[in-house]
């Protein structure tokens, strides 16, 4: 049976799901997932090979069958890597004419027809951006040490770090150290020393106290409300960076003054986009959203902010139908 399929891959689960050649629906599969840029080819290619072999064996399908598919997988952060993948797929028997691969953010390109913006801001974050000729345009997204500002990991380091002051004597948060203490165990500076070494690198435990952070916010906690504030001025930063990139005009300040006073002196952009906005902290913290937005309808007037309607997975097989059709 001809099909084609979809794939969203990240570094914890990785989803497949397959239609017709009339797009009706076939099913759909739930595996490992598997962050390319960190675990490499070779680690990558086996799990990429058990998820395919898995999900095609379910639904009785063959690769060469395929008509076409479009893997959106976390970490294809360059040309190599992209090439990397289309050839585990090539060896699983998939046409070289029918992959499409791209990074699991610039997914979401497809989702506009002339000039838009995506920006993600889940564990980690980015930002991609296709201007009028069609060329797109990445900031950030290489990882949690060199940048993924604005993101839950950068959040939640933020406010382990306020705890630590709060421990300290330095600052008064009481709602976001009371939840901080609960989540962690951690009573003093000591515990606090090595919690940090032991998780400093791990993303997912220091990413989660990103959520204890937006429910101090919602609670009151002035220190935790500028945390968010602050971390979703470097995502809008992001968008802004993107922008100037999209004009051929990139200004290279951003990175380092993100203060209200930077913006303000800013022109607005005349720039006309949609803006896609995904991720875990983008759509489920309604106040962090809130800002991105505000200071969107400030500086960039014409652009027009979007939360999807479609998982990643629905846009990465439409993706498949549409350009392979």
């Amino acid at each position: 049976m001809k099909f084609y399929a979809g794939l969203d891959v990240g570094g914890t689960s990785g989803r497949v799901k397959f239609s017709t050649e009339d797009k009706t629906l076939i099913g759909e599969y739930l595996g490992e997932g598997c962050a390319f840029n960190t675990e490499g080819y070779e680690i990558g290619r086996e799990k990429y090979r058990k998820l395919m072999d898995a999900a095609l064996s379910k639904y009785e399908l063959k690769s060469s069958d395929c008509l076409g598919i479009c893997i959106a997988a976390s970490g294809i952060d360059s040309k190599e890597q992209e090439m990397q993948m289309r050839s585990i797929f090539e060896e699983m028997g998939f046409a070289k004419e029918r992959i499409l691969a791209v990074n699991d953010c610039e997914l979401f390109l497809y989702l506009s027809k002339g000039p838009v913006l995506v920006t993600i801001s889940g564990t980690g974050s980015i930002c991609y951006g296709r201007n009028e000729a069609g060329e797109v345009f990445r900031t950030g997204g290489w990882n949690h040490v060199l940048s993924d500002e604005g993101s839950a990991y950068d959040i939640g380091l933020q406010t382990f770090k306020a705890y630590a002051d709060w421990l300290d004597g330095r600052i008064n948060c009481p709602i976001l150290a009371k939840k901080i203490a609960n989540a962690t165990g951690v009573k003093t500076l000591e515990q606090a020393d090595v919690y940090v070494n032991d998780h400093l690198l791990d993303k997912s435990p220091v990413g989660g106290l990103a959520v204890l952070c937006a429910q101090a916010a919602e609670e009151g906690d002035l220190v935790a409300k500028t945390i968010i504030k602050e971390c979703a001025a470097k995502i809008f930063a992001l968008v802004w960076d993107t922008c100037c990139k999209m004009e051929g005009k990139p200004d290279n300040r951003i990175k380092r003054e993100l203060d209200e006073a930077f913006f303000a002196n800013q022109e607005a952009k005349a720039l006309q986009a949609d803006l896609w906005m995904w991720g875990s902290v983008n759509v489920k913290n309604t106040f962090f959203r809130e800002q991105i937005i505000n200071m969107a309808k400030k500086k960039l007037p014409n652009v027009t902010v979007k939360i999807p309607e479609k998982t990643a997975l629905d846009i990465a097989l439409g993706a498949a139908q549409e350009h392979f059709a």
